[in-house]
């Protein structure tokens, strides 16, 4: 199994941009007990205080599989009711948690 440099186990947050992702990259942090990967679409202009930032990004699949590679777990916060956008919905049938690389 992968570890994080620091051995504790990587989890990615997708979204952590977002209101969600954030305080969950936040909460993560704070226990202390994984080492937090944040899923961006835009690394560049991510601000948070996650320990690692990469690209992620559900309408280019290309970037899915760098994104989600040694993780342990991932958070994800899905927008429901009709306001789901369909790159979410395209991304859960690409990426089910049964098909994450190793």
């Amino acid at each position: 199994m992968n570890t994080a440099p620091n051995e504790q186990k990587r989890l990615a947050v997708i979204g952590a941009t977002g209101h969600q992702g954030s305080a969950v990259v936040h909460a993560l942090r704070a226990a202390g007990q994984f080492f937090v990967r944040a899923l961006t679409r835009h690394p560049g202009t991510y601000r948070g205080l996650a320990d690692e930032v990469v690209v992620a990004d559900l309408n280019r699949p290309d970037t899915l599989q760098p994104a989600f590679t040694g993780a342990h777990g991932i958070s994800w916060s899905p927008t429901f009711g009709n306001k789901a956008p369909t790159s979410s919905r395209r991304g859960r049938q690409r990426y089910s948690p049964r098909k994450l690389p190793a």
